[in-house]
């Protein structure tokens, strides 16, 4: 049961993570649009978002949340099949 809670528990904190990740692009591109419609230059679009590192953040914490789903089905297949 504890591996099942720790799960949910790491899929609750990657949708948030995903849900602030994208709430963060579109800020970021709400100020790109605004730049370029307020005729400042604008010269590379979205360069601190992605330069900041949450994207390959996002992939790292998405990655770690799969291998711990993959564990917890192993167990689950293993209790199924008797593999204690």
């Amino acid at each position: 049961m504890q591996a099942i809670w720790k799960t949910y528990a790491q899929i609750e904190l990657a949708r948030h993570n995903i849900d602030r990740y994208f709430q963060i692009k579109e800020e970021e591109v709400m100020k790109n649009i605004q730049l370029h419609m307020d005729g400042k230059t604008l010269n590379v679009p979205m360069q601190v978002f992605y330069s900041s590192g949450l994207p390959f953040e996002m992939v790292r914490w998405c990655k770690q949340t799969s291998k711990s789903i993959n564990e917890m089905l192993s167990k689950f297949e293993e209790t199924k099949t008797g593999k204690q």
